[in-house]
């Protein structure tokens, strides 16, 4: 007997035998066969789809070989050996080989003919858990983050880093759990805004200052109104004595470095308010996985935007305000 759970679909069913809901299972249904075909594999591997509620479920029964035996090889029939041995000839009860045969055992090639499988019904018990009008299987959903060398950017924060309530866990279907509200932690928020960043930041616009496991900020590049020059010693040292003659450098200044975004997460610190004065993250989270993917991507392209819109002080107002990339194509 094997036990079924189903989720009623407009066009199909859902079916498991995982009917305890547990984390790590091995399913059996994709060996058997729902009134004759087998059932079609979905994005989880204890769920499968069927197309109608099965009259009759089977399992592939696998049938003996038949007529095993030792035939001589085409080159050593000159008469003087056997053309055939039975198997049951060959080897005796014990399944050990007779002497007989043994010494001319090279001398043969092991044939035997192959049954067809048959197939078996199996009793089961079905049970419809619930019905749903429209099911859709979850997109993709990865987001890079900053391996182990600190500028190896791969994927790692994927579905299997998704938070759900307990309740929602315990009442909800495994293969329907995307369709609950969900969150990721501060941490894998943290590292997917981080890698995002770091990968399309415009370095003539912005830069990265801090860029730690606990900590990340960056600068605003702001061309300044009244660009000045400065003069500086490049042969003057604060670790030691001078060595050689002074020789001066005149240097341009034409920018000014603002802070523009900073943030932490709850782990950094070990006190769960994160590190420093930097700002805690906000956690990533939505009514299902298909909206939070939406509401990551739109956040990252919003703030790498912002990042990246060049800016200039306004020479109206000696650098009091800024003008944004619009209003300095006019200028």
């Amino acid at each position: 007997m094997i036990k079924i759970i189903a989720i009623k679909t407009d066009t199909d069913y859902l079916i498991s035998d995982n009917t305890e809901n547990k984390g790590y299972y091995s399913s059996y249904l994709h060996n058997l066969f729902f009134d004759g075909v087998k059932p079609e594999k979905t994005f989880k591997s204890d769920w499968f789809k069927i197309k109608n509620k099965p009259v009759k479920i089977e399992r592939e029964v696998i049938s003996p070989s038949i007529n095993k035996r030792f035939e001589l090889k085409s080159e050593f029939d000159k008469g003087v050996f056997k053309k055939v041995w039975l198997y049951s000839e060959a080897y005796d009860e014990d399944s050990e080989i007779v002497d007989e045969f043994k010494d001319i055992r090279v001398l043969y090639d092991y044939k035997e003919d192959k049954q067809p499988n048959t197939l078996e019904s199996i009793e089961f018990e079905w049970k419809t858990l619930l019905e749903i009008e429209v099911y859709t299987e979850p997109q993709g959903f990865s987001y890079k983050t900053i391996g182990k060398w600190h500028n190896d950017v791969s994927p790692s924060v994927t579905q299997s880093n998704l938070e759900y309530n307990i309740l929602s866990q315990v009442l909800t279907p495994s293969i329907l759990l995307h369709t609950q509200p969900c969150k990721l932690s501060s941490k894998a928020t943290y590292d997917i805004i981080r890698a995002f960043i770091k990968e399309n930041i415009n370095p003539r616009v912005a830069e990265i200052k801090s860029d730690y496991d606990f900590c990340f900020s960056v600068h605003k590049k702001i061309s300044i109104a009244k660009p000045y020059t400065y003069q500086i010693d490049v042969n003057s040292s604060i670790f030691g004595g001078r060595k050689k003659k002074p020789k001066y450098e005149t240097r341009l200044v034409d920018k000014k470095s603002i802070q523009i975004f900073e943030m932490t997460h709850n782990q950094a610190g070990g006190n769960g308010r994160g590190y420093d004065k930097y700002t805690l993250v906000t956690p990533f989270e939505a009514e299902n996985q298909e909206a939070l993917k939406k509401y990551i991507d739109a956040y990252l392209e919003h703030l790498i935007n912002v990042i990246n819109e060049p800016l200039c002080e306004c020479d109206k107002c000696n650098g009091t305000g800024v003008l944004f990339d619009q209003e300095i194509e006019k200028i």
